[in-house]
């Protein structure tokens, strides 16, 4: 009878420190790469290329050499098309939003089990989230619109499908859709971004973002021209800058 129940004791502590250690295997991967996202949060490609694709066809190609001068103030320089990078800067100054952005309002996310992503096997996330518009570009306050959210809550209007290395816990693949963005009203945005490990830092390598813009058609009534899109960027020689944040 002892025995049964000195058994029936260590059963019992080892389900209780299980749940008291959040142990599992999706909860490590996503602790992990939370810390992994916060420790590359500082750095800043200082180097990007990208080409534009219009729905004609036409396609239109830049790149922008950056460089931070006291760890405050970023320069660029824009060689090809400018009119690449000032469609890329009404979307954001080159930042890649994740889950684990300090400055998220609401996150809601679920697990949704194991993807092979280019031979490596990853922890699948679905995430909606609330952030306010100015979290996308350098040197802004926090504040803006917010959105993402309605009547306190996530509405999926900003939505986050995370891909974490089973082995690395770093993130390898994001795909993210907005709706309703600010700056692109009633239109959609979809990004995949493929991320690296450069120099033990998480970040961006390749970003496709898909959507649309639209400009006045007519100066005498609503009517406005649409324009479909696709961008293809790389970003490298990610450079560390510390004061370098989204808020």
């Amino acid at each position: 009878m002892k025995k049964v129940i000195i058994s029936v004791l260590m059963v019992c502590l080892m389900v209780t420190t299980a749940f008291a250690s959040g142990s599992t295997e999706d909860t490590r991967a996503w602790f992990d790469a939370n810390k992994i996202a916060d420790e590359s949060s500082n750095y800043v490609a200082t180097n990007r290329e990208a080409t534009l694709t219009l729905q004609n066809g036409k396609a239109l190609e830049a790149a922008a050499a950056y460089r931070v001068i006291n760890g405050a103030l970023l320069t660029r320089t824009i060689d090809g098309q400018e009119n690449v990078f000032a469609l890329l800067d009404t979307l954001s100054d080159g930042y890649v939003l994740t889950p684990f952005e300090d400055d998220i309002i609401l996150l809601d996310k679920n697990y949704i089990g194991l993807e092979n992503v280019g031979g490596i096997q990853c922890l699948v996330f679905d995430c909606d989230i609330a952030v306010y518009d100015s979290i996308f570009f350098y040197g802004k306050e926090q504040g803006g619109e917010l959105f993402g959210a309605d009547e306190g809550e996530t509405d999926g209007s900003v939505n986050i499908k995370v891909y974490i290395d089973s082995q690395t816990h770093s993130i390898v693949k994001e795909e993210i859709t907005y709706e309703d963005l600010p700056f692109l009203t009633d239109l959609e945005l979809k990004q995949e971004v493929i991320f690296t490990n450069s120099n033990n830092i998480n970040v961006p390598e390749r970003i496709t973002t898909t959507g649309s813009f639209r400009v006045r058609g007519s100066k005498n009534f609503a009517v406005y021209d649409v324009y479909s899109f696709e961008i293809e960027e790389t970003q490298s020689n990610f450079e560390y800058m510390k004061q370098y944040d989204h808020e």
